[in-house]
């Protein structure tokens, strides 16, 4: 992977990359933190309790949510990492990667020699009681799902919390920019828009072949 690979600000304006740095690699969890939905091994009744909480409906909209977030891996994760910390101006940086990435098989160094740390994230909070005057989250994908406690964690130590995501996209995190993300999240987690579409189309194809019969048409 190049590191010097090229980030795009287009979302909220270029961000401040100044000060002590924390960077953090967050690993792709899920939408839910688990890879997939957990059928119910109940004697007797599991296959109704499946099929009554959904489970390959659940299975197959997780499946779809994963497709399409389509997480980077750890050697690009390490590039954005990398010019993050080029791009900026930090008097000095941490670089800290999740434990979970590559299931912890991650280089110690970024392809520009910069030292990795690795530890178990939380991803509910920041740990640790260090000051930094800014904090970088860098996601696999493009929503960083499963993050967002991790987020408004980060928030309250810091006046300066940037997000880079898996497209490369650099964006300072604000209250709307988190409503906007709580939305996509939403979006990518149920697929409701697929869902209401595929309810759909049945309806709507059965009045559009009737219209046409109607007018003479096969």
């Amino acid at each position: 992977m190049n590191a010097d690979i090229k980030l795009a600000a287009r979302v909220n304006g270029p961000p401040r990359l100044t000060g002590t740095g924390l960077v953090l690699l967050c690993s792709y969890r899920g939408g839910n933190g688990n890879a997939e939905p957990k059928a119910f091994r109940v004697p007797l009744f599991w296959r109704v309790l499946n099929l009554v909480t959904f489970l390959n409906l659940r299975r197959f909209i997780a499946a779809m949510r994963d497709h399409f977030a389509n997480p980077r891996s750890a050697d690009y994760q390490l590039a954005i990492a990398d010019a993050i910390v080029a791009r900026g101006g930090f008097s000095d940086v941490t670089i800290i990667a999740d434990n979970h990435i590559s299931n912890g098989k991650i280089a110690s160094r970024t392809p520009a020699g910069r030292k990795v740390l690795q530890c178990c994230l939380n991803s509910e909070h920041v740990e640790g009681q260090a000051n930094f005057e800014t904090i970088v989250l860098i996601y696999p994908d493009a929503l960083g799902l499963t993050w967002t406690k991790l987020e408004r964690s980060a928030s309250k130590k810091t006046d300066n919390l940037v997000i880079a995501n898996g497209r490369r996209q650099v964006f300072t995190w604000n209250r709307q920019m988190a409503r906007s993300l709580a939305v996509r999240r939403f979006l990518s987690n149920t697929r409701v828009v697929e869902l209401v579409w595929g309810i759909m189309i049945l309806p709507i194809s059965a009045i559009l072949s009737a219209f046409d019969f109607a007018r003479g048409r096969t």
